[in-house]
């Protein structure tokens, strides 16, 4: 069996005394070494049936796994993303938003979470905002077409409200 180091994460032998990279030096405490890893697997099989209720259109269903998930491992930028993803298709873009923003935060250059929340921004007709954050996904990625397409609607939209006006 392996045991991984609390410090800096390197597997090392089950009997080890050190860590064979940092030099931790291991107490008796087997039992959190495995309890760890029986919560990261634990964490994958909620953010996995999360996907899977999603993929289904059951979001409801799907926010709960995700939770599950967050429960266990609040830095799980993929599960506060499909969190996102699932409240946006249960048109509560204002919670969606937050997730985005969690995600955001464990990796400010997540170019999907930008995205999507751009999209949340302009569905509660938040215009500005969402341009924002479609230049923040086309930062990261120039290629991203879906943020250049969105970003140019609401300028075509800005300008035609005008003309009507």
């Amino acid at each position: 069996m392996v045991k991984y180091c609390p410090q800096c994460g390197a597997p090392n032998q089950d009997d080890a005394k050190f860590c064979i990279r940092c030099g931790y030096k291991f107490s008796q405490e087997e039992k959190y070494f495995s309890i760890e890893i029986i919560n990261r697997e634990d964490a994958k099989k909620h953010f996995y049936e999360g996907n899977r209720l999603s993929h289904l259109g059951k979001y409801a269903e799907a926010v709960e796994e995700y939770d599950k998930t967050l429960a266990i491992d609040p830095n799980f930028k993929e599960a506060h993303y499909n969190k996102g993803l699932s409240l946006q298709n249960l048109k509560r873009d204002k919670e969606a938003i937050k997730e985005y923003d969690k995600a955001l935060a464990i990796d400010p250059n997540f170019k999907e979470a930008h995205y999507n929340k751009g999209l949340s921004l302009q569905n509660l007709k938040r215009y500005e905002e969402a341009i924002e954050e479609y230049d923040k996904t086309l930062a990261i990625d120039p290629y991203y077409t879906d943020a250049n397409y969105s970003k140019n609607l609401i300028i075509k939209y800005k300008k035609w409200s005008k003309k009507i006006n």
